[in-house]
């Protein structure tokens, strides 16, 4: 993203710097090298989430082998997600929102819930037949082209991002690492 670096009115080629989008959550921090190490951790913690993503299905799909249906395994891995969930807010003293304002949010903003349900019984189902790494490539496929949706319309609150020829280039390539995945 290009940010105006000068003062208004001044406009040369030194007057614009790149600039990191997020760069304003992480201001008084001591320069560029603390914001790179901001975006390092948040880059490191996202692949440990996505790698816990397929350890996950891995573990829901073998529960789901135990107890013969993938629904009772789904609600018992929701259900210890929810314990775990429920005493880092006591631990925390996390303030729980009132109903007034629970009930203030847009509608999708409780699709959520819906949407991880129809997920996690969805990969518990085909995980065995698909295999960790085709049934990753295709969750991830699912989420690149969806998220290139959702910028471009800027819908479920996201900001507008077009889905540019570099962004829409991305997606191609996925898809096309997606048929090797698929055929090796």
């Amino acid at each position: 993203m290009l940010k105006r670096a000068g003062p208004v009115g001044e406009v040369s080629a030194a007057s614009f710097s790149f600039a990191d989008p997020k760069e304003e959550r992480r201001q008084g921090t001591d320069g560029p090298a603390s914001v790179l190490r901001m975006i390092a951790l948040d880059v490191v913690v996202a692949l440990l989430a996505g790698a816990l993503v397929t350890l996950q299905t891995g573990s829901n799909a073998r529960l789901k082998e135990a107890f013969g249906h993938p629904l009772p395994a789904v609600v018992v891995s929701s259900l210890i997600g929810i314990v775990l969930l429920v005493a880092i807010i006591a631990v925390t003293r996390t303030p729980v929102p009132s109903l007034a304002r629970a009930t203030s949010a847009p509608w999708t903003a409780w699709l959520g819930g819906l949407l991880g349900a129809v997920y996690a019984v969805t990969v518990v189902v085909v995980a065995r037949e698909l295999g960790a790494v085709t049934l990753t490539a295709l969750v991830v496929v699912g989420q690149l082209v969806c998220s290139v949706v959702l910028d471009h319309f800027g819908l479920l609150g996201f900001e507008l991002h077009a889905a540019s020829a570099g962004r829409l280039l991305g997606c191609g390539l996925l898809v096309a690492g997606l048929a090797l995945i698929w055929k090796f």
